[in-house]
């Protein structure tokens, strides 16, 4: 009897993800403007922006950093092995003006 529960819910929440309208989370689907157009809305929306902007900046900060350090160290790989040649190559093309 437990098996047919589990099932019975897994189904249903797969069928719950299937048919979900993409007219309404999509941008400038329902969600969406109805979030701008009312007050609290705006307010919601509002007080996620200040809560989650300083992970959001965070995150692209370490974004940054984790790509020019990748990059030195594709800079300097490519010293030692013919694999990562092109690498150099391109890294030199992208700095002449």
């Amino acid at each position: 009897m437990k098996k047919v529960i589990i099932v019975g819910i897994a189904v249903f929440v797969a069928a719950a993800f299937i048919s979900v309208e993409p007219a309404f989370a999509g941008p400038g689907g329902k969600i969406a403007s109805a979030a701008f157009e009312t007050f609290w809305g705006r307010v919601i929306v509002g007080v996620l922006t200040i809560i989650f902007l300083p992970l959001i900046t965070y995150v692209l900060l370490l974004e940054k950093l984790s790509e020019r350090r990748a990059r030195k160290d594709m800079r300097f790989m490519a010293a030692y092995t013919r694999l990562l040649h092109k690498f150099a190559v391109l890294e030199v093309k992208r700095r002449a003006p």
